[in-house]
């Protein structure tokens, strides 16, 4: 088999997942909104989990919920409250989706020395170098981009070529924060003894596992957005 069976229920369920909540995105509204607001009650729900079987529940849940709120706080202004909100807000999660696939395919191609193999056994700086590269190309291909797909996604973003060392630069400082990110749920995982946040999706566990790169890199995405892209 080219692919495992992990491998493949995990291709399906991003099949399956990936256009609804790109349509989503695009609806954005009261459709947004809601489903943001589920995915946040969700996302605490695992958390709470996970910190009870901490034993230091009173220390870990309170952090994360602030943590929460603040992430998908932003993820809610991005969309609803600027310009170009469905443009940015698929750009960074198609980034991230970058992201996570070149620390994927590096660090399974090259491996090599471990990040932390106390919080995450797995995770190489072969890895962390895919997720810059990763999240680098998607940033700036996507901006790049943006004024030809205007007509179906409207955007007022017109990058310049003297932009492209800042774009990619940026992009690959969002795919650094994104793996620290990572890295603070895994620890917490680490801490109760569990492999993943939850079991909601079939292949990747819970919500929190599938966005725990994106919950860091929202709240530096947001100020990029503002003060760069404008």
């Amino acid at each position: 088999m080219i692919f495992s069976q992990n491998t493949m229920i995990r291709l399906m369920s991003a099949l399956v997942l990936i256009p609804v909540v790109v349509g989503i995105v695009y609806m954005g509204g009261i459709w947004f909104a809601g489903f943001v607001a589920l995915a946040f009650i969700v996302t605490l729900i695992e958390w709470f989990k996970l910190s009870k079987a901490t034993n230091q529940f009173i220390l870990y849940f309170p952090i994360g919920m602030i943590y929460f709120l603040v992430s998908f706080s932003e993820f809610m202004y991005l969309r609803l409250m600027m310009v170009d909100g469905a443009f940015l807000v698929l750009l960074c999660m198609f980034m991230v989706w970058g992201s996570d696939t070149g620390a994927y395919i590096l660090g399974k191609k090259i491996g090599g020395p471990l990040m932390s193999p106390t919080i995450s056994p797995k995770k190489t700086w072969s890895g962390m170098a895919g997720a810059v590269l990763g999240a680098s190309i998607v940033f700036t291909v996507g901006l790049y981009a943006a004024p030809f797909l205007s007509p179906l996604l409207p955007t007022m973003i017109k990058p310049t070529l003297s932009q492209i060392p800042l774009f990619i630069l940026l992009g690959g400082i969002m795919g650094y924060v994104g793996q620290i990110g990572d890295l603070l749920i895994s620890a917490l995982k680490r801490r109760a003894h569990a492999k993943d946040s939850g079991h909601l999706i079939p292949g990747h566990g819970g919500i929190l596992d599938r966005i725990d790169s994106l919950l860091l890199i929202i709240p530096v995405f947001v100020i990029v957005a503002r003060y760069v892209l404008r």
